[in-house]
């Protein structure tokens, strides 16, 4: 019976090497040799995601959640608003939210926004309002921080008060029963 076993091992061991050297994997051109990647490489490259003073509110704010949540930043309203309207859909088409908070389940809870001065003009105050007059409609909360708050004590003050509610929002129940 071990021989057998031993027989089967090495059967299947000699197949696998055979298989190994004979198989070559499809070797990929190096980046520079193709011509439309060394077009597009005068264009584009890497950027950080975040600003240092984003990174500062980042942190604060993954202080200030509590563990079964998540925080996300720089996400597109596309990937957690549906619309089935064009005309309303593209309102906010290419909109970003600064943060979004998400639970266990992967449901927004609310959506954070770092105002810096460039949040001042008449226009861009036109602009925030439609965003949060949509992420209203979409039942989603969004708080607003004029500067990065001073501690994390004061994004839990806005915060805590969302997570209390939120299993009880109708958000949640709406979207629980899609599981």
């Amino acid at each position: 019976m071990i021989d057998n076993i031993e027989a089967l091992l090495l059967g299947c061991m000699a197949i696998s090497a055979l298989l190994f050297i004979c198989i070559k994997p499809k070797k990929i051109p190096p980046l520079k040799d193709n011509p439309q990647v060394r077009e597009l490489a005068k264009y584009v490259g890497p950027n950080k995601v975040l600003t240092p003073y984003e990174r500062k509110m980042f942190a604060l704010i993954n202080e200030s959640v509590p563990k079964d949540y998540k925080v996300l930043c720089q996400v597109s309203f596309n990937a957690f608003l549906k619309c089935e309207d064009m005309s309303i859909r593209n309102k906010f088409n290419r909109s970003m939210v600064d943060y979004l908070i998400i639970d266990s389940n992967f449901i927004p809870v609310v959506c954070i926004e770092l105002d810096d001065f460039t949040h001042n003009s008449d226009i861009a105050k036109a602009k925030d309002e439609l965003r949060d007059n949509i992420l209203s409609a979409a039942l989603i909360p969004t708080v607003r921080f004029k500067g990065l708050p001073k501690s994390v004590r004061l994004v839990q003050s806005e915060l805590n008060p969302i997570f209390k509610n939120h299993k009880k929002s109708d958000i949640y129940r709406k979207l629980i029963v899609l599981k």
